[in-house]
């Protein structure tokens, strides 16, 4: 039986590879390129990529590049690095696609190199990523200018504090969760680094999130801050806000003013999209009374509000009077 299966083995292996060697002779481009790479395979893929490579105008014109490494037991020593030594591989491609294997480390090089010449990628998926292989985001700075949309589909954030890489993407228009596992606030921390004002117009978070704490939160952030708390509040149960240096004394007038600005914003706006079964609320912010009666006036559907903790870094602490009014309205 052993012996009918490697016959049949090399029998496939010789079909593939004249297959391809037909392509190349008849000087044919591809549009689309799927690699799957298996270990059971292995001398089969790595007989393919030898003849890939040595005609890169086979790759020239691809525009939809996707590496299943998926599947695999153990990951081979795959030539993946012999398109480094053709300048013109792959470098159209506008499409990436990378499905992980989540118990087994990649060659960090390798991934790398292939973003890295990525000069014309529009869009990245990953599927399966995970803190081992989190070194992979650090290369989209390569692809800052022309990246438009990411997509991370059963990822596990565990551990991996945030995505750093996401702060060069200045064009991003589209970013999507699906079906990842602990998603914390920190994943988007980079966004928030961003000097210049977001151009994010699709925002997709699937999963159940109750718990969420940003920190450090400034002018630039309001809009996004917003669109995330409406994104997620079906769920979300304990909400924590915080704005930069809350905890810093406000001796420079033009500070303070800054810290009350962006406090206002936040108090005015917030009350009316939070959801009816937040349970929990945390505010350390720069408070005028004024801008938190309005506030917690339009807080009054949230009917299973356990605790309130706000936190005021005004100059002047005059806030008490008003929140005692509002505790003694929701008796």
């Amino acid at each position: 039986q052993r012996n009918e299966d490697t016959k049949l083995y090399d029998l496939k292996c010789t079909i593939y590879e004249l297959l391809f060697k037909l392509f190349i002779s008849n000087d044919i481009s591809l549009n689309s390129l799927y690699v799957k790479i298996c270990h059971s395979q292995h001398v089969l893929n790595v007989m393919i990529f030898n003849e890939i490579c040595k005609k890169p105008k086979f790759l020239s014109d691809i525009k939809y590049f996707t590496l299943d490494f998926d599947r695999c037991k153990v990951i081979p020593n795959l030539p993946i690095p012999s398109f480094e030594y053709s300048p013109s591989a792959i470098t159209s491609n506008k499409h990436f696609t990378i499905y992980f294997n989540s118990k087994k480390n990649l060659s960090e090089r390798n991934l790398k190199y292939l973003i890295k010449s990525q000069t014309q990628l529009l869009s990245l998926t990953l599927y399966t990523i995970s803190s081992k292989v989190a070194y992979l985001m650090s290369a989209l700075k390569y692809c800052s200018n022309t990246l438009t949309s990411i997509k991370l589909n059963s990822c596990d954030f565990n551990g991996m504090p945030s995505l750093n890489g996401l702060n060069y993407l200045i064009h991003l228009e589209s970013l999507q969760f699906k079906h990842c596992k602990v998603i914390t606030v920190q994943v988007f921390r980079p966004l928030l680094e961003i000097s210049t004002p977001l151009k994010i117009k699709t925002l997709t978070l699937e999963g159940l999130i109750q718990f969420l704490h940003i920190s450090g939160i400034v002018h630039v952030d309001i809009v996004q801050l917003f669109k995330l708390i409406t994104h997620v509040r079906k769920h979300l149960q304990y909400l924590s806000l915080q704005i930069r240096n809350h905890r810093q004394p406000c001796f420079i007038e033009s500070d303070y003013e800054q810290q009350l600005r962006v406090s206002s914003m936040i108090l005015t706006n917030l009350g009316q999209i939070l959801p009816d079964t937040l349970k929990y609320l945390e505010l350390k912010l720069v408070i005028d009374p004024i801008k938190l009666k309005i506030f917690l006036d339009n807080c009054k559907h949230i009917v299973g509000l356990n605790s309130l903790l706000v936190m005021n870094n005004s100059q002047n602490d005059n806030i008490f009077d008003v929140l005692k009014e509002f505790v003694r309205e929701k008796k």
